[in-house]
């Protein structure tokens, strides 16, 4: 079984690729959204929860 997510707040760090960094802010910080949504999504498909749906 694959190790359990934790929430993202509960994340330390959040790595920037190297071949964001030196880039425009608006880029690193659409990079930094698409991160999100995608642990967002990470996380309600191991808590069995509906994709569509906003979790609690």
């Amino acid at each position: 079984m694959l190790n359990q997510l934790p929430e993202l707040r509960e994340l330390k760090q959040i790595h920037v690729p190297q071949e964001y960094q030196g880039q425009p802010p608006q880029r690193v910080k659409d990079y930094l959204t698409g991160f999100q949504i995608a642990w967002e999504l990470a996380l309600r498909m191991q808590q069995g929860h509906p994709l569509e749906d906003p979790r609690q």
